[in-house]
Formats: C-alpha cells, structure tokens, sequence
C-alpha cells in the first residue's frame, strides 16, 4: 500500500510539472508582441461555408457574413453543400441575396463527411486566400480582415481567430465550463504562436494559403487541425490572433458537450500520432510539438491512472475520502472537477468517440 500512496504521489507530481511549465513558458510567450504591419492587404479570398443540414442556423449566417469588413470584388462565398436533405438550400437561394459579395452553392459529389467535401473543393477555388468557417459560428465584422493581414510574411501559411463562447439565454453549466477553458486555450494558442506555430485550430474561422491545402487528404476527425499540420510540414506557419474574434455555442448539454469533445480529442490523438515524424525538428518539433503530445496523449492517462489509484486508496485509507471536499471550495473546486473530467473524458475517448452528430442544442440556441 505505501507503494501505490507513493506511485499516486508521484504520477500527481508529474502532471503538475507537465501542465505548470506548459502553462508557465506559453505565458512567457504570449506576453511578446505579435506583428503588426503597416499596411493593409485584401488579397483575393474564398470563404467555405460547409454544411449539412443547417437550416436551423443559415439565415443568421447569412446575415452574419454579409457584414464582413473586406472589398466586395475581393471575397466568393461558397455554400459547400454535403448532401443536405433539408431546407438548407431554399433558405440561401432566398436570403442570400442580401450578401454584398458574389455567391454559388456547390454540392459535393464525394461521398457525405466534411472532409470529403473539403477534398471536393479545395482544387477548384483559385483565390489567393481560403477561408473556411461553420455554420453554426459568427464572426465578427474585422476579424477576416485583420487574419489576412498576416499573409504579408511569407512564412506564414495559416491565421486562425479566437473562439469566444456565447453566454446562452438559460443557466448553463457546460457554459461556465467551456469558458474557463477557453480563458487557458487562449494563452496556451498565443504562446504557441509566438514561438513558432499552433498545434491545435479553431475550426469556426481559419484562414490558408489556397496553395497550401490543394488536392489534400482530411482522413481525421478534426480538419482543422489537420489543415495545421497539412502546412507546418510544408514549412510555413500557423498564427493566431487573439483580436481576430468568431463566436459559438457551446453545447447546453453536458452529454453532448461530452460527446463533441471525446470526438474532438479522438481526431486531435490522430493527427499528433501521426505526424510523428516532427518531433525535434525545429521550434515546432522541439517545443510546441512535445509539449502537444504531453497534455494531450500522456497526461490524460497519468491522470486517468491517478483516478484510478485513487479509488484503491480510498478502499485501504478511508480518510483519503476526505480530498473531495476540494471540489467544493468555490470557483477551485468546479475547475479542479472540470479539469480532471475534461482529462478523463480525453483518456477514454479513442475507444469510445465513434461518429456521433454535432450536438442539436447549441444550434437552437444559437438560431434565437
């Protein structure tokens, strides 16, 4: 028993190392200057806008995109139709029209999935610039404008927004939960940045080199990140703009919000996993890359297995019960839980995330 209360004590010290010097340096970093550039650029641009079966949220995209700060001859929307057996389409013929910039609805013809339908469409757009967002997020009016604004360097490949959560009309616990974690996905994105590139993007609103993501293979669950690494082996960059803003939904529910992320991590563990290749080569390869695999791969199962060791402790050393009570201590207590589920949640998820739909109530919300 002094064995495994040692064991505990140790895989416990472990991750507060790995998470206190991940958050520690990428603080460090994002405190340093991005750059800025003193004129302004409006290279040619498409915008995608992927989606099966939105109609719930399409006219408030619509309206959403129509205020977007960038020249009208200079931006082509594209509503990437995936097989939608809804009213999605009827609703862009008819509110579309109040859209400044050119428009077309495309249907892919590959079989249904995101990806297949980004695979459909990146050959065919010819723009300088594309950018993709979902349906179910908003941007705000400068955000494209200010993210293209980086494609001045001409290492950089990529420019990704900052996600901000949506506070929803009812009390919601996955809200207060989400946010909390974006205030840490924030620091540790700009960090990232700074020192070379994101390991991870936000899928509401990114930007590419077209160039860069032509005739490309999405075989993850998560496209966005796979778009990251699609061109940081291409030897550019991927920046992130915390002053760039989109905004979403989380989902109201915490099961769905479980299953979002457990789909989520499982894509994020197979794009690391295989980009192995990276690991030691240049800033990406030797700091963010690792520090990638660590939180996201080892320390969910240290702290799965710290769970875990805990439950048996609890059996032999009844007191040890007593540690729960942390989770009562206002405003430590729900991060400390949040954190350690969010972990768990991340640990089970290869085994468990198996195709689930976006989740339904973020939508609603989102469409009110």
């Amino acid at each position: 028993m002094i064995f495994l209360l040692k064991l505990w004590l140790i895989l416990i010290g472990v991750v507060i190392i790995i998470f206190c010097s991940y958050t520690g340096l990428y603080y460090y970093y994002s405190k340093k200057t991005i750059q800025r550039f003193k004129d302004k650029v409006y290279p040619t641009a498409t915008l995608v806008i992927p989606f099966y079966n939105e109609e719930i949220v399409m006219k408030k995209k619509i309206e959403d995109i129509s205020k977007i700060n960038y020249p009208k001859n200079r931006l082509l929307i594209l509503f990437l139709n995936d097989h939608s057996d809804d009213n999605s389409i009827n609703i862009i013929k008819k509110e579309a029209k109040i859209l400044p910039f050119k428009f077309e609805i495309i249907n892919n013809k590959n079989a249904q999935g995101k990806s297949n339908a980004l695979n459909y469409i990146f050959p065919k757009i010819k723009s300088e610039i594309t950018i993709i967002t979902d349906a179910d997020s908003l941007i705000k009016e400068d955000a494209v404008e200010n993210l293209v604004q980086y494609f001045q360097n001409k290492t950089i490949g990529g420019a990704n927004a900052k996600l901000v959560i949506l506070k929803p009309g009812q009390d919601s616990k996955t809200y207060k939960e989400e946010k909390d974690y974006r205030f840490f996905y924030d620091l540790w994105r700009r960090g990232e940045s700074n020192i070379d590139s994101i390991s991870i993007c936000n899928g509401p609103l990114m930007i590419f080199r077209t160039g860069l993501i032509r005739e490309i293979n999405l075989t993850s669950l998560v496209d966005d990140t796979e778009l990251v690494f699609k061109v940081i082996t291409k030897n550019f960059r991927v920046v992130y703009d915390s002053n760039s803003l989109v905004y979403e939904v989380t989902p109201l529910e915490s099961a769905e919000r479980t299953k979002q992320k457990m789909r989520r991590v499982r894509g994020l563990i197979n794009v690391y996993l295989k980009n192995f290749g990276m690991l030691g080569k240049g800033k990406f390869g030797s700091i963010v890359y690792p520090y990638a695999l660590l939180t996201h791969i080892v320390a969910p199962y240290l702290i799965l297995a710290i769970s875990l060791i805990y439950l048996i402790l609890i059996i032999k050393i009844p007191l040890i019960i007593l540690l729960l009570l942390g989770f009562f201590i206002p405003k430590i207590g729900p991060f400390a839980y949040s954190f350690i589920s969010t972990q768990i949640i991340m640990a089970l998820s290869p085994f468990l995330a198996r195709g689930w739909n976006t989740a339904k109530s973020s939508r609603e919300e989102l469409s009110r």
